[in-house]
């Protein structure tokens, strides 16, 4: 489901506010420019600026959300494999590469 920006923002915000751990996946289109994963958790949130997430490995990701799409999944299969996962967002860059960030309700 589309999700305006605004409540996608929003939805980063809460995370990062509640110091939620975030597991992000970047998947590309073929062939895949940007392939890889970060468990961490929402660090910066500024709209048309910059969305960073970081983990305590000291690796962190940062990209411009600007024309970004944001999807809200829903959770498809058994659904006791994703009783931890508060919300799956994924963020659709203009180049049509994807991120996933997955959100759990627990710390680990």
């Amino acid at each position: 489901m589309n999700l305006p920006s605004d409540k996608a923002f929003a939805l980063l915000r809460r995370w990062k506010d509640n110091a939620t751990r975030v597991i992000v996946a970047f998947t590309g289109v073929n062939p895949a420019k940007l392939v890889g994963q970060i468990d961490g958790h929402v660090m910066v949130v500024e709209p048309d600026k910059l969305v960073a997430i970081g983990s305590t490995s000291n690796c962190s990701v940062q990209f411009d959300p600007s024309g970004c799409i944001f999807e809200v999944l829903t959770v498809d299969g058994d659904p006791a494999s994703e009783a931890d996962t508060e919300a799956v967002l994924a963020i659709i860059f203009p180049t049509k590469e994807r991120c996933m960030v997955n959100a759990f309700v627990r710390p680990n």
